[in-house]
């Protein structure tokens, strides 16, 4: 078994009233439940998960891998890998749903970004018009602008572009 000690925030030089996360593409999905998880004695026994206490002030998401149950590619593939045995649990896939209101009123700040380029693009557009739709605190930074580079999580897989810049200054001044 590992053992992982805490390290103080406060010994890198951050601030713990100011913690941002950063996820892309499946990892943005995991975020999502791992900081509902943070705020929700619901979420939290649904996943089986022990108490943490953090505070996060911004999930900054990009391209969010955020439906993985409904009847497209990804859902088709992915279920059974991700929840194994659990696929089979309706009250466990309920919350499976990034839109079930105990999720998305659990959340911190949302920054989400994507492309035209984007192959899951469809994912961002959805959840945030859901979050909006909830009066979830949330941006959208999106490029249509035809550029082929801006493919999948291109802010974290391709920094080097001046739209990666872009968004990570934009996420730096939130902090």
């Amino acid at each position: 078994m590992v053992k992982y000690e805490a390290y103080p925030i406060e010994k890198g030089g951050g601030n713990p009233e100011k913690i941002t996360v950063i996820a892309e593409s499946a990892g943005a999905l995991l975020s999502v439940y791992a900081l509902a998880s943070t705020k929700s004695d619901t979420i939290r026994e649904a996943l089986s998960c022990p108490p943490v206490s953090i505070s996060v002030d911004m999930l900054a998401c990009f391209s969010g891998m955020f439906y993985t149950t409904e009847r497209d590619l990804i859902g088709l593939v992915y279920p059974r890998n991700i929840y194994g045995e659990r696929f089979k649990d309706r009250e466990f896939m309920e919350y499976m749903n990034p839109e079930n209101t105990e999720v998305m009123d659990n959340l911190p700040h949302m920054l989400l970004t994507s492309s035209d380029a984007d192959f899951l693009k469809h994912y961002t557009l959805r959840y945030e018009k859901a979050l909006r739709r909830a009066g979830h605190s949330c941006e959208l930074i999106y490029y249509n602008a035809g550029n082929k580079e801006l493919t999948h999580a291109f802010p974290a897989l391709k920094p080097h572009l001046p739209e990666s810049g872009e968004i990570l200054k934009r996420i730096v001044e939130k902090i």
